[in-house]
């Protein structure tokens, strides 16, 4: 038996009787202890604090819950992230100079938003944008509002972190938060409207990231052969004089390496105000589900610029010596890229630019109307075209304009059409910037010399 459950038995000597012997209880023991305890003045104050510090902790939290939940019925927060273009159209209103003129921490900027000084009607010659920093609050008065401003980082899925932006404002009205974000894509606008802005694949692949902005180019400035900038700028600009956005247009540019198409874009973009979104199907780390990504993020009214497409469309029809080439490698495929072009993916009211320097390498499937609809070739330079190159090269020339056309005559007539690309022309000229009649003088040699530098 276990003594601790059942009395203990022994036995009497002398007449051999059990007796029967008991020991206290535990359980007796225990609230004996107990009772002690509770008798203690120390113990019971003790008792008294936790159960007062208790309540007092669960009235804080209570109270804090209570106000935030104030602060959220009379706060508007709007959070705008790194991949969205309106994220850029808040940090260009952001960096205007009067918005960060009293700032104590801030992120200085060389590139990117420095063209945004002139906006803000400062131009101090520095070249540099102040932006918030990351987590620390920034606080801007606009419109008898007070915005608070914070950026910082967060983790996606895939990639690297990406910047995000809250803005707060006390108000009970979301047209606080559309006041601002329509002025700051008013200020977005004017200033696309004078620039040629740029973006690029960014951090993986997962978004759009700006990196060039700069004065448009003129159309004038594009040398072409006569007629070619004017059917273009015709057809694109019924295309967005349509009453309905209904389709994508596409333009396939085709021909020898400099001989202007990335620079007829360029100039088209800029007459358009239209932005600029940049994808080579060669780069790094692009396929089939990246690029759908990306270009489902192109908004309607822009130029997607598909660059040397020719790499990803192994024709069914090529050769093992072409297959075996380093510059038709690319991760996207023939049906990726179709699918992103025309597919269920494709969104309507985006302008499609092609390049490629090899269109015969271009697959049937990608050369059929619907996808690209204007065929635009370029050669190297004709006898006309090196005429207006020059001409256009040296516009302040000193002398009469008939002077400038005798100069122009001779330099064009050394050069043999059909020969030398545009951009090599335009390099030699480079050389003699403020010497039209050295330029004429050397052209003949550098023509002997295949188009090199002595």
């Amino acid at each position: 038996m276990s003594e601790h459950t059942y009395p203990d038995l022994a036995i009497v000597s002398g007449d051999s009787k059990r007796a029967i012997s008991t020991r206290p209880r535990p359980t007796s023991a225990l609230l004996s202890f107990v009772g002690e305890i509770t008798d203690s003045n120390a113990v019971r104050d003790g008792f008294r604090l936790i159960v007062v510090g208790g309540i007092l902790e669960a009235s804080r939290r209570g109270l804090g819950l209570l106000l935030k939940q104030l602060y959220y019925s009379i706060t508007i927060q709007a959070v705008f992230s790194e991949d969205d273009p309106a994220y850029g159209w808040i940090m260009t209103w952001l960096a205007v100079p009067e918005r960060q003129s009293d700032a104590r921490n801030f992120e200085v900027v060389s590139t990117k938003y420095q063209e945004r000084l002139e906006e803000g009607g400062r131009d101090d010659g520095d070249g540099l944008a102040l932006i918030p920093a990351f987590d620390h609050p920034r606080y801007i008065r606009f419109e008898g509002r007070i915005y608070r401003f914070e950026r910082y980082s967060e983790n996606k899925t895939f990639g690297d972190p990406v910047a995000m932006l809250r803005v707060s404002v006390l108000s009970r009205s979301q047209s606080a938060i559309h006041s601002l974000i329509a002025s700051a894509h008013r200020l977005s606008l004017a200033h696309t409207a004078t620039r040629l802005v740029a973006y690029t694949p960014a951090k993986g692949n997962t978004y759009w990231h700006e990196t060039s902005s700069r004065p448009a180019r003129s159309l004038e400035s594009v040398v072409l052969p006569e007629g070619v900038k004017e059917r273009v700028v015709a057809d694109l600009g019924e295309f967005l004089g349509g009453a309905k956005w209904y389709a994508e247009r596409g333009y396939l540019c085709y021909g020898v390496p400099g001989s202007g198409k990335t620079s007829l874009i360029s100039a088209i973009a800029g007459h358009f105000s239209l932005p600029v979104y940049i994808v080579n199907l060669a780069q790094s780390g692009l396929d089939d589900s990246a690029l759908a990504d990306l270009i489902s993020l192109c908004p309607p009214k822009s130029i997607l610029l598909m660059e040397d497409i020719d790499c990803c469309s192994t024709s069914r029809e090529d050769t093992g010596e072409r297959k075996g080439r380093m510059d038709v490698a690319s991760n996207v495929t023939l049906s990726g890229l179709l699918n992103c072009i025309d597919g269920v993916g494709a969104s309507e009211g985006r302008i499609l630019f092609a390049t490629t320097n090899h269109v015969d390498r271009l697959d049937p499937a990608l050369k059929r109307p619907g996808r690209m609809d204007v065929w635009i070739e370029f050669k190297n330079a004709t006898t006309p075209q090196i005429h207006d190159l020059f001409t256009n090269f040296y516009p302040s020339t000193a002398g009469t304009p008939e002077m400038k056309s005798t100069l122009a005559d001779r330099f064009a007539e050394q050069v043999a059409a059909d020969t030398f690309s545009v951009a090599a022309i335009q390099g030699f000229l480079m050389q003699y910037r403020s010497q039209p009649e050295e330029a004429v003088r050397k052209i003949a040699e550098w023509v002997r010399n295949g188009g090199r530098a002595e």
